[in-house]
């Protein structure tokens, strides 16, 4: 495959103005009544203004997705997949030509896509990401072959990157892998048990409050009586709670089938990780490229004692379908043994615990509490002044929201903490649930600490650590520690910098 050039399947067309056509058939197979009056009326020679009007949208439709669909067509024609040695570059000879080009010794990961649409086609999609800061967000380079020639493609730029890093080469074809060779086979029940564990506490109480909304409304009717408005009503009330109540099933399937089949393996210095039922996935991802671990825990995990890791590496987790899971939720043992097993890396630094704030962090806290109750009590004057709501039903719920304030503050003082080690920092955070996040000194990118008059006379600060993901996982707080504690951190990041 040496300074090879070639396009993309054509087929990578079609799917950017799939959209569009099934949008087009959607328009006419919503009115199929209208349709059929329009060709009875052309058949027999008679345009009424509605037949015209129509034909006009529906013409002007076809034109624009021509456009649109010839103009795709040019700029893939046009563009060409190069691979030049240890390079990989872009080109597109359009009105503007435009050249991207990586090299494979910066890519950070090769990863392997499938949709239900490419699996009838016979096409997949190969996707390469490097550490860049400016393209975290995104894809580098995406491209779409046919599944041998991906597939090829694939296990030769790993082989190369091994070659260039002296690896080895360490290239793992799909085929070799079956369900006994992967380290981590995740079945139907782990899914289903993850699903379950995963679902927010605000997905819990819009779930309960559906299902309660729809049990206490269907006695009063029919203690009542159903005359037209009173059904009408009912039958809103019903459909209102139940689309909540199905949303939350319909997070918990789509998470389903995201996940499906999924596999982990180690092999030397990569992990590979695969799900996916109708949208196959496929990572290939160095060690030495992952820049942190997440540890997670949702309310109800948090019950139940489950925990459940995720990784961060640039190129994952920068689409909303990818998952970036390592494990799911399981018990703090059995997660422990996986990290040590497949990640030593970290194992250090998860199996410590981390120390909570100086109780001197509740000075700050107690007048942030004060500063909210004084702007609840005046809004719940103003209130009561202005719409007039009964004095016990304000001091009711002006009860209810300071007791919330004040035990979310407790719960996060007992959550959030730190743990400095010899080349990691762990830092833990939340309120009902827990994130807990493991980051190499050697990967941060930037670290900030900030106080301020008062947190400088109590001898404590908070800070912010950024490092090179996706935006969703590139910044972490720093909670509240000691001013020697920071110190402390500074001089970690001063000795993994000169190691570097």
């Amino acid at each position: 495959m040496e300074n090879k050039r070639f396009r993309n399947h054509w087929t990578s067309v079609v799917e950017q103005f799939g959209a569009a056509l099934i949008a087009l058939v959607v328009i006419i197979m919503g009115s199929p009544d209208d349709i059929i009056d329009m060709i009875v009326d052309i058949s027999r020679g008679g345009f009424s203004v509605e037949t015209v009007y129509v034909v006009f949208i529906l013409l002007i439709f076809i034109v624009i997705i021509a456009i649109f669909v010839a103009w795709r067509f040019r700029v893939w024609y046009k563009t060409w997949i190069v691979i030049d040695n240890d390079t990989l570059s872009v080109e597109r000879n359009t009105i503007i030509s435009l050249k991207n080009t990586i090299g494979f010794k910066n890519i950070s990961n090769v990863n392997m896509e499938q949709n239900l649409f490419e699996m009838l086609i016979g096409t997949c999609k190969v996707k390469f990401d490097t550490d860049s800061l400016s393209t975290a967000n995104t894809t580098d380079v995406k491209i779409i072959l046919k599944k041998k020639e991906a597939e090829e493609l694939r296990n030769y730029i790993i082989k190369h990157i091994n070659r260039i890093k002296g690896d080895g080469d360490d290239v793992v074809e799909q085929e070799i892998l079956n369900n006994e060779d992967y380290d981590v086979v995740a079945n139907k029940r782990n899914i289903i048990m993850n699903g379950l564990y995963s679902i927010s506490i605000l997905g819990i109480i819009i779930f309960i409050a559906s299902i309660g909304s729809i049990v206490s409304i269907i006695p009063k009717f029919v203690t009542a009586g159903f005359d037209g408005d009173g059904f009408r009503v009912l039958i809103v009330a019903i459909t209102v709670a139940f689309s909540l109540a199905l949303g939350t099933g319909a997070g918990f399937v789509k998470n389903f089938l995201k996940l499906y089949d999924f596999k982990l393996k180690r092999k030397n210095n990569k992990i590979y990780i695969k799900y996916g039922l109708f949208k196959k996935v496929n990572f290939a991802i160095p060690v030495n490229r992952i820049n942190a671990i997440i540890v997670h825990q949702t309310f109800i995990a948090r019950l139940f004692k489950k925990y459940a890791v995720e990784i961060v590496n640039v190129g994952m987790g920068d689409e909303k379908q990818e998952q970036t899971y390592f494990t799911f939720y399981d018990t703090w043992e059995n997660t422990e043994k996986i990290i040590k097993r497949l990640l030593p890396e970290f194992s250090e630094s998860f199996s410590c615990e981390t120390e909570r704030q100086p109780k001197s962090v509740w000075v700050i806290k107690m007048l942030k509490i004060i500063v909210k109750y004084i702007i609840c009590i005046v809004t719940f004057c103003g209130c009561n002044i202005v719409l007039g709501i009964p004095l016990i039903v304000e001091i009711g719920v002006l009860a209810v929201i300071m007791l919330w304030i004040i035990v979310c503050n407790i719960l996060s003082y007992k959550t959030e903490g730190s743990y400095i080690g010899n080349s990691q920092i762990k830092v833990k955070s939340g309120i009902f649930g827990t994130t807990t996040t493991i980051i190499k000194f050697e990967k941060i990118q930037i670290v900030t600490f900030n106080r301020n008059i008062l947190e400088n006379k109590l001898g404590i600060t908070k800070g912010f650590i950024r490092i090179l993901a996706a935006i969703s996982n590139a910044g972490h707080k720093i909670p509240y520690m000691s001013a020697e504690k920071t110190e402390l951190i500074k001089d970690k990041l001063c000795i993994s910098s000169f190691k570097d």
